[in-house]
């Protein structure tokens, strides 16, 4: 995942300036900028089950890990979405 990051960042960096990645000015910058908004989620996301759910994982809160397992999994199709719109011109 950290060279799909690096890479990520490198390809954003040939068509947007660091400065401008949340600026969403245009439709460029705003797909860079969602992306970035869908990556820190998961990562927020991962970070939280790792440190506070799995720790303490039991049958009282085994729906709290699955609702984190539903809700990564709809980060993940929407990173899939935004991508494939740099190419096809998506919904914005």
């Amino acid at each position: 995942m950290c060279v799909q990051v690096l890479t990520g960042a490198w390809l954003a960096s040939q068509f947007a300036p660091i400065s401008r990645w949340l600026a969403f000015g245009n439709a460029l910058e705003a797909r860079i900028g969602v992306k970035l908004v869908l990556l820190g989620l998961t990562v927020a996301l991962a970070l939280h089950a790792r440190l506070r759910v799995i720790p303490r994982l039991d049958d009282s809160n085994l729906l709290l890990l699955a609702g984190h397992i539903v809700t990564v999994t709809a980060l993940a199709v929407a990173l899939v979405v935004v991508g494939a719109s740099f190419q096809t011109g998506g919904l914005f």
